[in-house]
């Protein structure tokens, strides 16, 4: 019986969809269409209504009363939707559904561009295009790292997934606007709610290279790796104001093993409350000393850090602190 009236809602659903349609298609036939349509919509609402009546005559279990559909969350607009549901995790990852539909006419590219689980961005996610009238679902992962970096910072450490944020960059082939989901959405799997959940603030170790330790801003220095096909060094940030921040490297005064030069850029833009943890690369092998500053500026009034309201310097002499190389 309920895949009868489940039928029967995906059949008034596809009269709707036809009825609305979406893009910018028209002919002569519009009137005709109208129409059959709407004798089409009278016999699928009686046969509706006729299936309800049958429902309530029946018997309705316990079993029958509990069951409920898996947990959804996601975004649309008029003519794009997706929706991630049955989202499951381990100690490393985080798995779930996405389903992708496309009412357009022409073809869509789906693309989660960034996700935070808990506060913390994580890796991976969907990049799906999906032709014109079609629905894909799509077996995500997303994963804290592949290269140790959460290791070195215990505020990733997590047991349970609470919080996921998705941060949609979906759009037709056209790019118009209109049509894009661009906000974002949230999950909360174990049956929290939005202000329930409480982000960890990390302690700096004695190890750690502290640049910026503010109230509400910390940037560090958590590990430094010269022994990679590139040097690297792993930075922190942790965001626990109530704006958006961008975090990077100032180029003025950067030097690495005493030669001026630019550092690598990357921007790092966090949400009011979230936290990163990023690879830094520099510029080739065998950096033996680097220094330079890094600076904190609001987001919404300067998005590529060209006037920070708080900044910190570093001069590091990679001997004192490979930590890759302590036993």
């Amino acid at each position: 019986m309920k895949k009868k009236i489940a039928l029967l809602l995906a059949a008034t659903m596809t009269l709707s969809a036809a009825v609305t349609g979406c893009g910018d298609k028209k002919d002569d036939t519009e009137a005709t269409t109208a129409k059959s349509t709407e004798t089409q919509t009278e016999k699928v609402t009686e046969a509706t209504t006729a299936a309800t009546e049958e429902v309530t005559t029946e018997e309705v279990t316990t079993e029958e009363v509990t069951e409920a559909p898996a947990p959804m969350v996601g975004a649309s607009s008029s003519c794009l939707s997706v929706a991630v549901q049955d989202i499951t995790w381990d100690e490393q990852n985080v798995r779930f559904k996405v389903v992708c539909t496309n009412n357009d006419t022409d073809s869509a590219t789906f693309d989660f561009d960034r996700i935070v689980v808990n506060g913390c961005e994580w890796y991976g996610g969907i990049y799906e295009t999906v032709e014109a009238g079609q629905t894909v679902e799509v077996e995500a992962e997303i994963r804290q790292d592949s290269n140790s970096i959460f290791k070195t910072v215990d505020a990733y450490q997590f047991t349970e997934v609470q919080e996921i944020v998705f941060y949609p960059d979906i759009n037709t082939k056209d790019r118009d606007e209109s049509k894009g989901i661009f906000e974002t959405f949230k999950a909360y799997p174990t049956g929290l709610s939005e202000g329930q959940v409480q982000y960890p603030q990390y302690t700096p170790k004695d190890t750690d290279i502290v640049i910026i330790d503010e109230q509400n801003v910390k940037v560090i220095i958590t590990s430094i790796n010269p022994r990679s096909y590139t040097d690297i060094y792993y930075l922190y940030v942790e965001n626990n104001s109530d704006k958006a921040i961008t975090v990077s490297p100032v180029s003025e005064g950067y030097s690495e093993n005493g030669e001026e030069t630019k550092p690598v850029s990357n921007f790092i833009q966090l949400e009011a409350g979230e936290r990163s943890s990023n690879i830094i690369y520099l510029h080739g092998k065998e950096i033996t000393n680097f220094k330079g500053a890094y600076g904190v500026s609001d987001l919404e009034t300067d998005r590529w850090g060209r006037d920070p309201f708080i900044t910190g310097s570093f001069d590091i002499n990679v001997a004192d602190y490979d930590l890759d190389n302590e036993e």
